[in-house]
């Protein structure tokens, strides 16, 4: 494996990467479904279980803060992209709260599975309770102000 890769952090960038392209694309698709908070709770849902699924990548991913890859940053990228588009569209239907962002979805996605993995090896579905817990309190409905949203270049540093 390693004689197709130049270096160690090429070999890394290129497993997280895959990772990532993969949730783009379950994001692309639901961008398609009529249902447009639907579709962000599936594409939430497909983060949610690539991590619960996948616990070394999980933890790959905490560890890749430190690492400023350029394939790793414009997957990055791209993922918020998409989680911006389909808050977005959940926001113009008038479902979702106003003030949240793409890096909020992502974020709160780590939330979510960080919140359920003590649970896991007991119920590897529990992170659907936390999910649904969270998107509940993403609606537009009876809600106060958030303060202002900090927005980092990259999302992985701040999910320590």
């Amino acid at each position: 494996v390693f004689r197709h890769f130049p270096t160690k952090e090429d070999l890394f960038a290129a497993i997280i990467s895959e990772a990532i392209d993969g949730l783009v694309t379950v994001g692309r698709q639901q961008a398609e479904q009529a249902d447009a908070d639907a579709a962000l709770l599936q594409f939430m849902g497909a983060g949610v279980d690539l991590y619960a699924n996948n616990r070394a990548l999980a933890e790959a991913l905490r560890m890749v803060s430190d690492v400023r890859h350029p394939e790793i940053q414009a997957g990055q990228e791209q993922l918020i992209a998409t989680a911006e588009s389909l808050a977005r569209r959940a926001q113009r239907d008038g479902s979702l709260r106003a003030d949240l962002n793409g890096q909020d979805v992502m974020l709160l996605i780590c939330g979510v599975y960080y919140t359920a993995a003590p649970l896991l090896a007991a119920d590897p579905s529990a992170w659907r309770r936390y999910l649904r817990l969270t998107f509940d309190g993403m609606c537009a409905t009876g809600t106060g102000p958030l303060p202002p949203a900090l927005v980092h270049n990259s999302l992985l540093p701040t999910i320590r």
